[in-house]
């Protein structure tokens, strides 16, 4: 309608795992990944509020037990934009859950959909996970406008689940610029600090800058 828009999905899903020494191991999974959300728009569109979820059937094989098992894997997330005024618009995304981590930036592809449970060998389970991200952006006019940002995502694992130098949590804040020189041509500029602590409290830094040249054509 007007204001509301509604989302269903069903998507092959696709795991990684953390798997312990020879006790459990990956195999075909079972159920698809299923995906919705509800939103409410105003302002013409300019402006919205997200609530999104997920649902997931994550399966291994526990080889302690010679049978299959699933997990029950989910994820909430709200996010949204809003023009505070026609020249600021601010925008945030917050997801909690289980499971999910190939679908949260940073965290995709190293094996934290399912870690082995420590108190049980043979079985693996999914992670309390929480991500978040809020920015905001200034236009200087149609051609120009800056933009600020502040995200972190973090991993909560039981003691003796991931090795002691293994992903805890990281944070970046990132800074750009952005100038249209003609409809078809952009520039932009962008500064970026990021942080990650393992789980024995080691951490890394590193700085990054990045510069832009687009044509559309």
């Amino acid at each position: 309608s007007k204001h509301w828009q509604v989302a269903l999905a069903a998507e092959a899903p696709s795991v990684t795992y953390t798997l312990s020494d020879g006790n459990n191991m990956a195999i075909r999974q079972r159920m698809p990944d299923i995906p919705f959300y509800v939103q409410y728009g105003w302002n013409e569109g300019n402006n919205h509020i997200r609530v999104s979820g997920l649902i997931r059937g994550l399966s291994y094989r526990d080889l302690m037990a010679s049978r299959n098992k699933s997990v029950l894997g989910w994820a909430v997330q709200l996010s949204g934009l809003a023009n505070i005024t026609p020249k600021v618009m601010l925008y945030y995304q917050g997801v909690y859950g289980r499971g999910y981590d190939r679908y949260l930036n940073g965290l995709n592809g190293e094996g934290f959909d399912l870690i082995p449970d420590p108190d049980n060998q043979g079985k693996l389970y999914a992670p309390e996970t929480l991500g978040y991200v809020a920015g905001i952006r200034y236009s200087f006019s149609q051609k120009f406008f800056i933009s600020a940002s502040y995200s972190q995502s973090r991993l909560y694992s039981k003691t003796g689940s991931l090795s002691e130098n293994s992903y805890r949590y990281a944070q970046y804040i990132v800074g750009n610029a952005f100038y249209n020189l003609t409809p078809d041509c952009s520039i932009g500029l962008e500064y970026l600090y990021g942080r990650r602590s393992n789980i024995n409290r080691a951490d890394g830094q590193a700085n990054r800058i990045n510069a832009m040249i687009q044509y559309n054509f």
